[in-house]
């Protein structure tokens, strides 16, 4: 765990997500790293989730292995987490605003 959390801080975990989705060539993955980055945390897991669902489950676990870091690592409180998630997840959704997805592709 403890490992998990320091790979997380500054965002590390998450760039490498994105340069690795990146490397992929496929349009709409890189779209999915794109938004992700640009959300960030929890909110790259929304952000990436939007354009790519598919991303969602295995995203979910990774950042909910990153809040239990926290937490076991004595970094955050759990209700720190909590919050954290669900003002991160907002920030990704948030990104439709700005950024909507692709005309033709519906958000479930």
């Amino acid at each position: 765990m403890p490992g998990l959390s320091r790979l997380a801080d500054r965002g590390l975990l998450w760039i490498g997500l994105a340069a690795a989705l990146w490397a992929t060539g496929d349009r709409q993955v890189r779209r999915a790293a794109w938004r992700g980055l640009g959300s960030m945390a929890a909110a790259f897991v929304t952000g990436a989730a939007i354009e790519m669902p598919s991303l969602a489950a295995p995203g979910i676990a990774l950042a909910s292995a990153v809040g239990a870091s926290r937490i076991a690592t004595g970094v955050h409180y759990p209700s720190d987490v909590l919050a954290g998630t669900a003002i991160e997840a907002a920030a990704g959704l948030a990104t439709l605003w700005w950024w909507p997805r692709r005309p033709g592709r519906a958000w479930r």
